[in-house]
This record gives structure tokens, sequence and C-alpha cells, in this order.
């Protein structure tokens, strides 16, 4: 579905891969989009403003999610 400059799509998926600490998004075509975000900023994979709203997202969907950070407010 679209809405002016907007696509809803039905097929994204979101995980959390535990030994790897990051969460995953993907399109069910992989040719259009797999990727990663982390925590960490360091890292190629960082993305310390992303994480926290896909790691809210998995939490509210009832899904393994990393853990909740003690000095989090989540």
């Amino acid at each position: 579905m679209r809405r002016g400059k907007t696509a809803y799509l039905d097929n994204v998926a979101i995980w959390f891969k535990a030994d790897q600490n990051h969460i995953h998004i993907a399109v069910a075509d992989p040719e259009c989009l797999h990727r990663t975000a982390g925590p960490d900023p360091a890292s190629k994979r960082g993305h310390p403003h992303l994480f926290p709203t896909l790691f809210k997202a998995l939490r509210n969907a009832g899904v393994s999610h990393p853990p909740i950070p003690e000095n989090q407010n989540t």
C-alpha cells in the first residue's frame, strides 16, 4: 500500500540474533533489503539511535529481544 511518498510493506521482518547482539531487518525479497543494527556506535553496523527503537518494537511484539539495559527506561 502506498500513501504519498510512503510505502507500507506487509513483508518486512525484524528479529534479534543474540550471538551477534544485532537486530536484523529484512524484506521478503532478498534483493530488496537485509540490514542489521547494533548498539555499538563504533561498529560498522552500529546504530545507537535505531537499535532502541527496534528493541522496543520486538519487545512489544512479544518476541526475542536484547536484554533491557539497566540504565534505560524503556
